[in-house]
């Protein structure tokens, strides 16, 4: 048995392997999901837990949301905002400075601090 990645070695699109069955275009990982398990639920997708989006190893696949994707992507480490350092502002991320909501997404606290400050004060000037 097989339990490494089985590389798309066809066309590729963004990483993923993509090719045409019963005359439709399809993801190949899609395809692999599909030949093995049967039709993909309405609402879900495949999903890489290799992160190879080339892979077509069905003991790779997994079904799931796209919430669920972002998650994984996130505990993943391999969100493009995690690789950010400091906010937009400039303000670094770091424990005391850095909030993060349900999606595992990071706000800065100062400049939530700043915003909420700003609205308050328009507020009282009316």
């Amino acid at each position: 048995m097989t339990t490494g990645c089985i590389e798309w070695k066809g066309h590729k699109v963004k990483g993923y392997g993509r090719t045409t069955f019963n005359g439709k275009r399809i993801l190949a990982h899609r395809l692999s999901w599909e030949t093995a398990f049967g039709k993909i639920p309405k609402g879900l997708y495949v999903l890489h837990k290799c992160d190879n989006r080339a892979c077509t190893n069905i003991g790779h696949l997994f079904l799931g949301t796209i919430k669920e994707n972002a998650l994984d992507m996130v505990a993943k480490g391999r969100s493009a905002g995690q690789r950010k350092t400091h906010c937009k502002m400039g303000h670094e991320y770091n424990e005391e400075n850095t909030r993060l909501d349900s999606n595992g997404h990071r706000s800065c606290i100062i400049c939530r601090r700043i915003a909420f400050t700003k609205s308050n004060h328009k507020r009282r000037a009316k």
